[in-house]
Order: structure tokens, then sequence, then C-alpha cells
């Protein structure tokens, strides 16, 4: 049976939803390997049909919204100000690193294969804590991990299991991890789970690579 967001796909692909609805599609098509996929061929389809078009000058306003779309922080605009409220920073400077986000070079490698990591080495960082976004492919584990202070992850693309309790976390979900905790994340997405993080204190991998 069609589902009230499968008969929102081409509404999606051509950018009429709200902001309420597009989180809604994208959440089922993280969670749904068969949504993911409708998904994906009806982008398909409006890439030809765009190219069976006639070729023509993009009007100005659709130009302006083109780039007032990167210019608010492209695909993670929604979090913009969330996320300058959790790293203490601008909007502006929050903008400038969700830039990077889709810039392979922005990203270090992580601890274990399929983890790429993207942290924050300045001011205003608490003395011994960490800031930044971690990215995990799809079924890749975060190592098992104890926190020194508290976590705190804010989800902006995909989503993953905290396997300390079972629960799974969306785009636009936060999860707090208190001090002394220690546990495992996993991606349960189709697409890669991006999320920004800050802990206080830093964390210990406790038997990590013995």
């Amino acid at each position: 049976m069609q589902t009230h967001t499968e008969d929102l796909i081409y509404d999606y692909v051509f950018g009429f939803l709200d902001e309420e609805d597009t989180r809604r599609v994208e959440v089922e098509a993280s969670a749904d390997t068969a949504y993911a996929a409708k998904l994906a061929e009806a982008q398909k389809l409006m890439l030809h049909l765009s190219l069976l078009a006639p070729e023509q000058e993009p009007s100005d306003r659709c130009k302006e919204q083109l780039f007032a779309h990167f210019a608010n922080g492209g695909r993670f605009a929604t979090f913009l100000d969330r996320v300058s409220s959790m790293f203490a920073f601008s909007v502006d400077e929050i903008r400038g690193f969700f830039a990077g986000l889709d810039d392979e070079s922005s990203w270090d490698p992580g601890p274990t294969e399929g983890l790429a990591l993207w942290l924050h080495h300045g001011e205003p960082v608490m003395e011994g804590g960490l800031m930044g976004f971690v990215r995990m492919q799809p079924g890749v584990t975060f190592p098992y991990h104890r926190h020194l202070g508290q976590e705190h992850l804010l989800v902006l693309s995909g989503g993953y299991r905290n396997d300390m309790n079972g629960n799974i976390y969306w785009p636009g979900d936060d999860d707090f991890c208190d001090p002394e905790t220690e546990h495992t994340i996993t991606c349960v997405s189709q697409i890669p789970c991006i999320a920004a993080f800050v802990i206080r204190e830093g964390m210990e991998f406790p038997g990590f690579g013995e």
C-alpha cells in the first residue's frame, strides 16, 4: 500500500515541500532501502527530463534561489541555529563549517575504516574537550569508548543506533550521554550518517588497538 510519504516523493524532488515534510521524506529514505530506491529513481527521472528540455538560461529568480540555498548553509541550513548554539559559534561561522562538509578534503580518517572526522582545534572548545562532526558509512560502528564528560550529538543526515540503550536517532534528533558512560554507535541508514558533536573533557577508548 502506498504511504503518505511515497505521495511526497515527487514534491520532494521538485522542491515543493515545507521543512517538516522534507524531513519526513529524508528520514524515511534513511531508514527504508526500498523507499530510498524509489526516491533515487524519481531523482534520476527528473535528471533525464531536464536533459530533454530545451536549453535555456536560468531566470534571475532561479539563480537567486540557488545562490541563497548555498549561502544559507546548503542542505544543512535547517540546523544552523542549533549547531551555532551547540558550538557557541556565530551562525555565519557555522555556515562556513557546513560548506566544508561536502568537501572530502575537509575530513580526516577516523579510528576505523568507514569513519571520518572533522575536528575543530581552537576556541571556544573547553580544555580537553572535542568538537566537530563525525561521518559514518552505512553499517559502520564507531568504536567502544568512554565519555570523560557529557557527550552531545545532533544528527544532520542519515541515522545511527546508540548501542548503550538501543535508541535510534534521525536528522534533527539530539543524543546526550552522561560522564563515565560507555558505548558504541552504529550507522543504520542507507546513506552516511553525519552528526555534529561536543564532548566535554574528551573520551577514552578502553582496549582499542590492543
